[in-house]
């Protein structure tokens, strides 16, 4: 948004023509009264190539970028990230006195463990290529396995009845994600059985990893 870019002293139509001083960036704010921080969920994309307008593109193609890049903290320091996507995409730069550029991206959907924001502040993030093995150590990471999830002291567990099984310091909640199907002769406020009726419980699929950690961790189960 407008508002975005004058807080970062963007002026976008100076930027234009002054494209071999671009260095990209994520941007993340804070909209709340305190600092914040912790995992964060974004895109982060890496320019590979114009595209062009008004004729046909006779140049060779370019190659593909096939790593995800890493992100710096305002101190200069690496964040910990873990990619979740990866795609082609294309981006757009809008300038008021410019005819838009369209670029191909390589697109990755990253989770990038973040540390606080100033409150109703913002910390611009550095977008590097990738060069190496990264050494940005986890804080609390979560980890998967091919039933169950785990971090932080708890764990959530596939129940072989179906849904899910919760362990925390506080206790153990069975029978999490379950559905059930029975008619209603009830109000809109009121459930009220119906004599004679079968309850429908979902039948549950082995479950599945979706997110493998250390950042971000998820397992999945169809139903019937």
């Amino acid at each position: 948004s407008d508002t975005l870019h004058d807080r970062l002293g963007q002026d976008r139509a100076r930027a234009r023509d002054r494209r071999d001083r671009w260095t990209p960036a994520l941007v993340a704010v804070n909209p709340s009264a305190r600092p914040r921080g912790g995992v964060l969920e974004a895109t982060v994309t890496v320019y590979q190539d114009d595209v062009i307008v008004g004729r046909p593109d006779s140049r060779p193609g370019r190659p593909r970028v096939v790593r995800a890049p890493f992100l710096l903290a305002p101190d200069g320091t690496e964040l910990p990230m873990q990619v979740l996507a990866a795609y082609e995409g294309y981006e757009r730069l809008d300038s008021p006195r410019h005819y838009p550029d369209q670029d191909r991206v390589g697109a990755f959907r990253v989770a990038v463990q973040l540390p606080d924001v100033p409150a109703h502040g913002l910390s611009r993030l550095d977008v590097k290529s990738r060069n190496g093995i990264t050494r940005a150590r986890v804080r609390h990471p979560v980890t998967v396995s091919e039933t169950t999830l785990s971090g932080n002291g708890m764990e959530l567990a596939a129940d072989p009845g179906g849904g899910f099984v919760l362990k925390s310091p506080d206790g153990r909640y069975a029978g999490l994600g379950g559905l059930e199907s029975e008619r209603d002769h009830g109000d809109t406020y009121t459930f009220q059985p119906v004599i004679g009726d079968n309850m429908l419980r979902a039948t549950w699929s082995a479950p599945r990893v979706v997110c493998a950690g250390p950042l971000v961790a998820a397992l999945a189960r169809d139903f019937v």
